[in-house]
């Protein structure tokens, strides 16, 4: 039995750091709690490192088109839904959006990709 307990590096593309922010600014402002915000932020962070670092696989790929490349995965956080693909070349994970449930995912999608 072979066992690859070779990880990947996270990397987050400028739209999901964007929405992560935007998320961020937005709670500080809603709840007038900066540190609530942080810790949402630090929070996913671990969250989406701690569930893909080894095994970016175990997710489901999103099929909302066929012609789509890379493959798109995702997963959901509390409220959150995260997307992401894998480039096994550089051995990476490339966090590609954050929204929140409720969103226009197509429309999200199709924009940031």
């Amino acid at each position: 039995m072979v066992v690859d307990n070779q990880s990947y590096t996270i990397q987050f593309a400028e739209t999901a750091i964007k929405d992560m922010t935007d998320k961020a600014d937005y709670i500080a402002h809603q709840f007038r709690d900066s540190s609530l915000a942080l810790s949402w932020f630090q929070n996913l962070n671990h969250y989406i490192s701690k569930q893909l670092v080894f095994f970016p696989y175990k997710y489901p790929v999103y099929h909302f088109s066929s012609d789509i490349r890379p493959e798109i995965r995702y997963f959901t956080y509390k409220n959150d839904i995260v997307f992401y693909s894998v480039d096994e070349e550089q051995k990476a994970v490339i966090v590609r959006l954050v929204a929140t449930k409720g969103q226009d995912l197509l429309q999200k999608l199709n924009h940031s990709l």
